[in-house]
Order: structure tokens, then sequence, then C-alpha cells
């Protein structure tokens, strides 16, 4: 069997990569909505998102989403605090 000679690595080269990219999700935009609720349900409403500190569209959306609607979880917190 013939012997192979013995492997010399040649010097390297640093070949520049691209800056790296990261996939940034595109937020879908809002829709309005307007629906007619006993005065009672408002009251209601706006004593809970008071209570804890909440806006009232965080309560409807935790709302639906425990209704077992499909709610983003980053639209469950109030988007003026981030």
């Amino acid at each position: 069997m013939k012997k192979l000679p013995a492997f010399k690595p040649q010097a390297t080269v640093a070949v520049p990569l691209p800056p790296a990219t990261v996939a940034v999700p595109v937020r879908e935009r809002d829709a309005s909505m307007q629906v007619y609720i006993p005065q009672a349900t408002m009251r209601s409403l706006k004593l809970t998102a008071a209570e804890r500190g909440v806006t009232m569209r965080e309560v409807v959306l935790a709302a639906l989403h425990a209704y077992g609607l499909d709610v983003p979880v980053d639209d469950l917190r109030d988007r003026r605090r981030t």
C-alpha cells in the first residue's frame, strides 16, 4: 500500500459574511369594533380594568382569549407600557 504524504494545512483566509438579519414579524393592524353593551356591563368593565391597573382593551382581549378565540399573546398587554 502506498503511503500518502502528510497533510499540511494551508493558511486560512477570512471570508466576510453578510450581516446577520433577524426576521421581525410584521404586526397586524388593529381593526375597530363598536358594540353596544348594557351600562352595568360597561361599569363593570371599567371597574375591573381600574382595579387590575390595565386598559379595558386588555380586559376584553383576555376575556376573548379565555373564551377560546385566537388572541396573540403580545396583544394581551398594554402596548403603551412596552
